[in-house]
């Protein structure tokens, strides 16, 4: 949709504005034939956004009742939910590299109504709301139909893990990630 925004009445400018338009006036221009000059914008230096996660073959796939028949599970969990509140304000405190190497497990539901367990890597992580991006691809279709990479927002509450992976280079273990404990010795055990 092309607007004119010379021809624009202030009442328009305010619609504009409420349908999310972007309309940008330059103090000093006039259209008085004149035509726009164009200006090469300087690129901006980038910073490597992207999370330092790697992809696992050899998944545990779990029932979405898991937590309810597995003690150990259902104890990581408490015990993540329990540390949250810290966690999140550590999240807060870093700078951006370390942020790069936090992740926070989402109970993501499924369109069928039930949920699957999917790691997420938190852009923003309020007290009651995650917005992030999906780090692996979910087995099963999610409610939202976001898959691997994919930017997703959910409630706190919603959270069943997170986990700090050391900086590289370093012997030092990774810090949360207790459901992924649980779960090894789930898949260890006979």
């Amino acid at each position: 949709m092309m607007i004119d925004i010379h021809r624009m009445p202030v009442v328009g400018f305010a619609i504009a504005a409420a349908l999310g338009l972007c309309v940008v006036v330059l103090p000093g221009c006039d259209d008085a034939g004149s035509e726009p000059i164009e200006q090469p914008i300087a690129p901006r230096e980038t910073v490597d956004t992207k999370p330092q996660w790697q992809e696992l073959s050899d998944a545990i796939v779990l029932p979405a009742d898991a937590p309810n028949n597995n003690k150990a599970l259902a104890d990581a969990i408490d015990r993540a939910r329990k540390t949250l509140h810290e966690a999140r304000t550590r999240w807060t405190q870093a700078d951006e590299t370390d942020r790069l190497r936090w992740a926070v497990k989402w109970v993501a539901p499924l369109d069928n109504g039930e949920v699957e367990y999917v790691w997420v890597h938190p852009t923003h992580w309020s007290p009651f709301r995650v917005e992030g991006v999906l780090l692996n691809e979910p087995v099963h279709a999610l409610l939202i139909g976001a898959s691997s990479g994919d930017a997703v927002s959910f409630p706190d509450e919603e959270i069943c893990d997170w986990i700090h992976l050391p900086r590289p280079g370093t012997n030092a273990p990774a810090e949360g990630g207790f459901t992924n404990d649980a779960l090894l010795q789930t898949k260890e055990s006979p």
